[in-house]
């Protein structure tokens, strides 16, 4: 966790020394388009809970309560006031648990994708060369849960959905007259549920917990930002 802010810190010195190189107050353009990658320490407790009892993995490889993951974006936005604008974000997220020997038939796969689409409201402030935006917004969000008994040769998959909740930081530095560099950091949260099959049928429970998608995840993300 103390890395995740470390480069966020040494991330927004280096968009400040960018954006003190021009001479000109940047404008931002009625509309922008911003793509980019990210880490993000996440956790999702009942899923964790679930997937370490299910298996029951070797001390060395139960799943703590936070995970790294790396989250994908892209994010159209739009102008509505000199200091205000809308934006819609697509946000994924996959990540996989293999617990067991990969060459054993007792290996056991978890994965799951999160999709998270999200409408934001930004606060805008402009400066030479810079822009920092603050906001939040809300989406409906969808998971998708594959388990894998390498045993058995079973793969099931399990799909779970619900609301999110995101807040973010936001530095743009410009380059040239439409082209950005940008770093965020932000707090996420997701309640979608017990996972469900495509009949609608929950998880089965075979273990001390239900498997179920509510998570937090704390991202730094970086990208970079085209104004039209």
């Amino acid at each position: 966790m103390r890395k995740l802010w470390f480069i966020a810190l040494c991330g927004m010195s280096v968009l400040q020394a960018n954006a003190q190189n021009h001479f000109r107050e940047s404008t931002q353009a009625p509309f922008a388009v911003t793509v980019g990658l990210g880490v993000s320490a996440f956790t999702a407790p009942h899923l964790n809970d679930y997937i370490n009892s299910y298996a029951q993995p070797m001390p060395e490889q139960r799943l703590d309560e936070f995970v790294s993951v790396a989250e994908y974006f892209v994010m159209p936005e739009v102008k509505v006031a000199p200091d205000w604008s809308v934006a819609v974000e697509y946000s994924f997220l996959p990540n996989l648990h293999q617990i067991g020997e990969r060459s054993d038939a007792s290996q056991y796969d978890f994965e799951y994708k999160v999709h998270m689409p999200t409408a934001m409201l930004h606060r805008i402030v402009t400066g030479m060369g810079y822009h920092f935006k603050f906001g939040g917004g809300v989406g409906y969000y969808v998971a998708t849960f594959d388990q894998t008994v390498h045993a058995y040769g079973v793969k099931e998959r399990f799909h779970a959905s619900g609301v999110g909740v995101k807040f973010a930081a936001v530095g743009d530095t410009q380059f040239d007259d439409t082209f950005y560099g940008s770093i965020s950091v932000d707090l996420r949260w997701g309640f979608l549920g017990e996972f469900r099959n495509e009949a609608g049928i929950a998880h089965e429970r075979r273990s001390e917990t239900t498997a179920r998608m509510q998570f937090f995840s704390i991202g730094l993300k970086f990208g970079v930002m085209i104004q039209f």
